[in-house]
């Protein structure tokens, strides 16, 4: 959940897996401050036109209340949270896919994990 609550510097795990509890404590924190940055990016420019946007892109079409759902009807549900749980290949592009998804949302407990 982002919290640093685990225990790596237990003294009855090995060094080995204490370095890799620290290393992917160190990873999830980049990775929250990353996802932290991109949320508030898109709260602050969501429904924005090119001439109010910070970066001049036309945003007026981007209405989804999160980034996480805007992201989910981008990738079309594409992200199953499982086998491809980390990137939208299709980003961008005009997905128009009708294939059956088990999962709605799979980036819905995204702010959880990170």
């Amino acid at each position: 959940n982002g919290d640093n609550n685990d225990d790596c510097n237990d003294s009855s795990g090995s060094n080995l897996c204490k370095t890799a509890c620290t290393k992917y404590n160190d990873w999830i924190k980049s990775k929250k401050t990353e996802w932290d940055g991109m949320s508030k990016y898109y709260e602050d420019v969501k429904g924005m036109d090119q001439y109010s946007s910070p970066d001049g892109v036309d945003y007026h079409a981007v209405s989804q209340p999160t980034a996480i759902k805007y992201l989910n009807q981008k990738c079309n549900k594409e992200i199953d949270g499982k086998d491809n749980c980390c990137h939208c290949q299709k980003l961008g592009k005009d997905n128009t896919s009708t294939s059956p998804q088990t999962n709605n949302d799979p980036l819905e407990h995204m702010e959880k994990v990170v």
